[in-house]
């Protein structure tokens, strides 16, 4: 099932904000409106490159990983 963009948007806020880094602090100076599109890019490279360093079975099973996220990107992409 697919989600709907109200909750793909949650989620990539939800997913942004548990990072422990300084994006959500400087997030606060965007104007609002601006907001939920930079969640999205945000966890969108954040869930990429928390797949590039996931696999614990070397720079293969890494690629792999990351070749199948191209191949669902891709797909997303197409069906727009």
């Amino acid at each position: 099932m697919a989600a709907t963009p109200e909750a793909a948007a949650r989620w990539c806020e939800v997913y942004a904000r548990r990072q422990y880094e300084n994006f959500t602090v400087v997030s606060r100076f965007l104007p609002a409106p601006l907001r939920p599109a930079m969640f999205t890019v945000y966890a969108f490279c954040r869930f990429t490159d928390d797949l590039g360093d996931a696999a614990g079975d070397g720079p293969a099973a890494r690629l792999a990983l990351l070749d199948e996220w191209e191949a669902e990107t891709d797909r997303a992409f197409a069906e727009t």
